[in-house]
């Protein structure tokens, strides 16, 4: 049996496998990554004309596009590169429905809890005096780690969903047992990572578009088209993100599900 791959131990395995397998990553975002870009730019459309209901729409074809590279990543990272074929969210089949329908609903509802949670703390608990914000805040925070941890025990539902296997929730608690705290650093250190990244590309951004301005002043379409334009490396970079995780979640599914016996 080997020992529990802790924070350093996941990072280090989700980068040399995402790393190593680059080629492939690629493959399974040729189809996602252009529609993914192509909802960005309708949604800007729909704010130009005021339509706020296009971001609600896109924001669920958005976590369809998401499901399928993460279907695809998963059984990548569990059956080994060779095995895997690219995964087209055109062509998907009955068991592959099942994970999709899964993804989108437990990322789904933990999305609108921590931003409904968000949303008490920012635009609700103030109107309610100084005190009240502070212990409702403290509240807030709580109850988010809370649903964090839920979250990522659920997690655990993926990589087995992936390669066709279903597990009871009593299955998922035994193969997550000691992995959360390792996958929450896991996802910090790597999310630090994305931030660190995406504040250098800002700048370097940032500089060459003014310079290609000149003097001239962006009309609002002209602004946010560039925009759109220099944001395609950030949501590039934002999908190289969760292909880092979700091989951390792989691997310790993996361990967990063959190890954690008690």
């Amino acid at each position: 049996m080997s020992s529990k791959p802790g924070v350093f131990a996941l990072s280090k395995e989700a980068t040399e496998f995402t790393f190593g397998n680059v080629g492939l990553f690629f493959n399974h975002i040729k189809v996602v990554f252009p529609l993914l870009i192509f909802c960005a730019f309708v949604k800007q459309a729909g704010l130009i004309a005021e339509a706020k209901w296009v971001g609600y729409v896109l924001a669920a074809v958005t976590l369809f596009l998401y499901a399928c590279f993460a279907l695809a990543w998963h059984r990548s990272s569990l059956t080994g590169p060779d095995k895997v074929h690219e995964r087209n969210p055109l062509n998907l089949r009955g068991d592959d429905w099942k994970f999709v329908g899964l993804f989108m609903a437990v990322t789904g509802m933990f999305g609108l809890a921590m931003d409904g949670l968000g949303y008490l703390a920012q635009g609700v608990l103030p109107e309610y005096g100084e005190g009240i914000a502070a212990a409702g805040g403290i509240v807030i925070i709580i109850l988010m780690f809370f649903i964090m941890r839920l979250f990522l025990r659920a997690s655990f539902f993926f990589p087995a969903r992936s390669v066709g296997v279903a597990l009871t929730w009593q299955d998922i608690k035994r193969a997550s047992k000691g992995f959360l705290w390792p996958l929450i650093g896991t996802n910090i250190i790597f999310a630090l990572l994305f931030v660190v990244v995406f504040s250098v590309y800002t700048f370097v951004a940032g500089f060459i578009a003014s310079v290609a301005a000149g003097d001239a002043q962006l009309g609002r379409i002209e602004a946010i088209g560039t925009g759109l334009i220099l944001s395609v490396p950030v949501y590039l970079a934002g999908f190289f993100l969760v292909a880092l995780c979700i091989a951390a979640l792989s691997r310790a599914y993996q361990w967990g599900i063959q190890n954690n016996n008690g």
